[in-house]
């Protein structure tokens, strides 16, 4: 017996062991797709917020740079007018045999009005017998002492003449004063040590192309810059100018605001000189920055991500719900079939019960000895019992199944507690136990009641109590 026992043990074992492993493996592969999905959600909304981000800086770098072009295009406009000036300078002496200083000075008045970063406007003349130059004409009125003197080899400007010569085109430079030999031309004081620019412009005759001279310029980088670009934009980003030379160091010309170097936004653009490049940087500021970029982005995801949780948490409860009614209806089922089975077995058992109690009270109505009645009364006590405790448990059937049905009418509660007690007070008697009635008086004799329920109240009061 043992043998057979113990393999059938170890295999309801493994059968319990295998159908917990498969519910484990469910809730492990339930729990990892809800976790795939929740990190699939977060990634797209990240995505989604990213690219808002991207979109919003690309849109930002688009304004940013569209207002620094049109600086840019403003002070480059400026630069043509210059040479448009050098142009018309050229024109003049063209035009006349011999320019005075008078006709000079009321000539180029227009253009010290109109800008002001100008800081000389002149002509040099050359001397073709000595092929020396000479400064013929100088504005404003406090650089006359430079009038007459000629411009000798290895100085400065003499550099930039022949250079301006030697590619036969308007030139530019940028110098300093000092460098040029220049005193005090700049506008502020102290200023002939910072940068100026050098415009020099060949004429020739036009029937023999025979050097007159060279129209040329001086101009104040800050001031270029001050009355290009509205003082208000410096809020919104640094202008910065730097002088790229072959061979050299980058050098800062100028510089105005405070902005960020390390700025995506950044954007620069180059003027050609002579000997060199003038690259004109816009960076923007910290605070163009902090006021542009907003929050967007980290709303986005927020909002994304709390949308993501939220539509994984209906449909997690919609699988549960799911779930608890195929488990309501597998219960429900189950009470039914349980029910079913307990009417079932009652009626089979009912039936042969009642064939046992009918010949019970056959015996009795044969008039039997007295030890036979007492056999026969026993086997009728015996059979009401069974009957009894059938009825409750069919009773306990209904109950759970919400089918429990009252069936109230006259009741005479004498004869129900008489009846009731005659059922067990063979069991009290067995018991050695005294099972009396007592009545109240002035108790109701009669009331409406199921007297099914009543009974079977009564009865298990009196069964627990014996």
């Amino acid at each position: 017996m043992k043998k057979v026992t113990k393999p059938l043990l170890l295999l309801a074992m493994n059968s319990s062991w295998s159908g917990d492993v498969k519910k484990i493996q469910n809730i492990l592969k339930s729990r990892i797709s809800l976790i795939i999905a929740l990190f699939i959600g977060i990634y797209c909304s990240f995505l989604i917020a990213w690219f808002v981000n991207n979109t919003q800086q690309e849109r930002l770098k688009q304004n940013f740079h569209y207002l620094a072009k049109d600086n840019f295009t403003a002070m480059s406009n400026n630069l043509s007018w210059y040479h448009e000036t050098m142009e018309n300078i050229e024109s003049f002496y063209l035009s006349s045999n011999n320019v005075d200083l008078e006709e000079f000075t009321t000539f180029t008045a227009p253009s010290f009005r109109k800008h002001s970063s100008f800081d000389a406007l002149g002509w040099i003349k050359y001397d073709p017998k000595n092929k020396s130059f000479h400064w013929e004409q100088l504005k404003p009125d406090r650089h006359a002492a430079l009038l007459g003197r000629a411009i000798t080899e290895g100085t400065a400007a003499y550099e930039m003449i022949q250079m301006a010569l030697t590619k036969n085109k308007t030139a530019h430079f940028v110098r300093t004063l000092e460098s040029v030999a220049f005193d005090d031309v700049h506008h502020l004081t102290d200023g002939d040590e910072k940068s100026h620019m050098f415009i020099f412009h060949p004429v020739y005759e036009k029937t023999n192309n025979t050097l007159l001279g060279l129209a040329f310029s001086i101009l104040d980088l800050e001031f270029l810059v001050k009355e290009t670009i509205d003082q208000n934009d410096l809020s919104i980003y640094e202008i910065q100018l730097t002088m790229l030379k072959d061979g050299e160091d980058p050098t800062v010309l100028y510089k105005a605001g405070n902005g960020s170097e390390s700025s995506v936004f950044n954007f620069s653009q180059k003027l050609a000189l002579s000997d060199g490049d003038i690259v004109v940087s816009f960076l923007p500021t910290q605070s163009f920055i902090d006021k542009s970029i907003t929050n967007n982005a980290y709303i986005i995801f927020a909002a994304f991500s709390a949308l993501t949780i939220a539509m994984l948490y209906v449909f997690q409860m919609k699988i549960f719900t799911a779930r608890l009614q195929a488990s309501t209806k597998k219960s429900e089922e189950a009470n039914r079939l349980k029910s079913e089975f307990l009417a079932t077995m009652s009626h089979e058992i009912r039936t042969p019960m009642n064939g046992i109690l009918g010949m019970a009270e056959l015996i009795m109505g044969a008039r039997p000895s007295l030890q036979i009645e007492g056999y026969a009364r026993t086997v009728i006590n015996s059979g009401e019992s069974l009957l009894q405790i059938i009825d409750d448990i069919l009773d306990f059937s209904k109950i759970e199944a919400g089918k429990i049905e009252i069936d109230p009418m006259p009741v005479d509660m004498l004869e129900v507690v008489d009846d009731v007690t005659k059922l067990h007070s063979l069991k009290a008697r067995d018991k050695a136990l005294e099972l009396v009635v007592r009545y109240m008086p002035g108790s109701e004799q009669f009331v409406y009641a199921d007297p099914v329920r009543v009974r079977q109240i009564l009865g298990n009061l009196i069964c627990n109590a014996i």
